[in-house]
Order: C-alpha cells, then sequence, then structure tokens
C-alpha cells in the first residue's frame, strides 16, 4: 500500500520508478536485494506492462484506425 501511494505522488505515468524504489526499500531488508528485485520485477510486469501489452491493439483498433482513415481522407 505504501509503495502504491508513492508511485501515485511521483506524478510519474503509472508510478514508474517510485513505486519501485518503495518496494525495494521496504523488500530488501527483509529479503535480501536480489529477491526484492525479482519480486518487483515480477509485480509490476503484472499490474503495469502486461495491461500496456494488452491494451495497445485494442488502443490502435479503437483510436487508430478511425484516426488513419480520416487523416487519410483530408490528404485525399
Amino acid at each position: 500500500m505504501l509503495s502504491l501511494s508513492a508511485g501515485q505522488f511521483s506524478l510519474s505515468p503509472g508510478g514508474a520508478g517510485a513505486a519501485e524504489l518503495t518496494s525495494a526499500a521496504l523488500l530488501a531488508p527483509m529479503v535480501g536485494k536480489s529477491t526484492a528485485a525479482a519480486a518487483i520485477l515480477i509485480w509490476r510486469i503484472v499490474t503495469y506492462y502486461f495491461y500496456l501489452v494488452a491494451g495497445g491493439p485494442v488502443f490502435l483498433l479503437m483510436v487508430g484506425k478511425p484516426l488513419l482513415i480520416k487523416l487519410l481522407r483530408i490528404k485525399t
């Protein structure tokens, strides 16, 4: 909860950077640096990057295709 809050207060997209730093600061003393790094990497892939990869094609189909058609009509 603390690392997610730090990510929200950082004002960067998706809390990139701040969430990882606070998670590392909280986890590293308990489980070690390499285990904390692996846990943070898995956590960010599941909670952030997976949604970008899954949502990218949907976004392009919903927004990109109509925008491309509109731009091509203006140029011709």
